[in-house]
């Protein structure tokens, strides 16, 4: 018999998206990617292998459980991302529409197996109650239960995987009645950079929380952001763009690293130290050097 899975770590951000955003000239690294310690205010270098990770996040609290595990649930996802990021950084991005069918559900698997996903789903799923039904009247189709009472942790986090997974199943949702666009760096130094919770709306008004609601999503001044590697990042609205590709704003590419900062639970991560990426109220981070 396959030995448990219990226990071990589960990336909520794959490592294959993460090395998106590894700077070529630094592949060979043992610790490539740059990453912005929110704690400690300090950039740092790190592998992909050890950050954006919880022990037995994926796992269901009683083996028993017959249920797709979440790395079969998102495997096809995971293997299908690098062949299609390396054509699209060799082509410019240009054409980058042809795969869209493959992106926009990338973007709900990010969405679904994230931590920030797990609080929301987890809460609601809470508030339930499980009760053992005592009889069913067919003819007044009334069925009544016994004492009803809260579910277990256990309970809670089993019930938020398949939640989880359901979730996935429907497909991009939301995201596939919107209009996208890829906006462009080519500058190591001058990078989209991502985060724990990659996925973020950017309203009207600055958004230092990471939840997403429909009213938000929606709403014409409003725009999805989803870095896809340290060149391009995805774009979605409400209202069409004119262009598929376009480089981006400076202003708007330094407004993105800031809001990505703030809003990140613990690292920024980036192909090169950012400079100018300062956490609000905060003095400039400093760098860890290595032995």
């Amino acid at each position: 018999m396959p030995q448990p899975l219990r226990d071990r770590k589960d990336h909520y951000v794959p490592q294959g998206y993460l090395r998106g955003f590894i700077d070529p000239a630094r592949a060979q690294n043992d610790r490539p990617l740059w990453c912005l310690n929110k704690r400690r205010n300090e950039w740092v270098r790190k592998a992909t292998a050890q950050i954006c990770h919880v022990q037995g996040m994926y796992d269901f609290s009683n083996d028993a459980i017959e249920a797709e595990h979440a790395d079969v649930t998102f495997k096809s996802m995971e293997d299908g991302l690098r062949p299609i990021r390396d054509a699209l950084v060799q082509s410019d991005f240009i054409g980058w529409r042809q795969h869209i069918d493959f992106l926009l559900p990338y973007m709900q698997m990010i969405r679904v197996r994230s931590p920030q996903y797990f609080v929301e789903q987890g809460q609601a799923v809470a508030d339930s109650f499980i009760g053992r039904i005592t009889s069913i009247d067919e003819t007044r189709t009334k069925i009544t239960y016994d004492n009803s009472e809260p579910l277990s942790e256990d309970q809670v986090h089993d019930m938020t995987l398949t939640k989880m997974r359901e979730e996935f199943a429907r497909g991009p949702a939301w995201m596939a009645d919107m209009h996208w666009q890829i906006r462009t760096t080519f500058d190591p130094r001058n990078p989209v950079v991502t985060s724990e919770q990659p996925l973020f709306v950017k309203g009207e008004r600055p958004q230092t929380e990471p939840a997403m609601t429909m009213d938000l999503i929606t709403d014409p001044q409003s725009e999805v952001y989803f870095p896809l590697c340290w060149q391009a990042c995805l774009v979605g609205r409400s209202t069409p763009f004119d262009e598929d590709v376009v480089p981006f704003d400076q202003s708007n590419l330094i407004l993105l690293r800031h809001m990505m900062a703030e809003m990140a639970p613990e690292y920024v991560n980036a192909p090169q130290i950012v400079e100018g990426l300062i956490l609000d109220g905060h003095q400039k981070p400093t760098v860890r050097q290595r032995r």
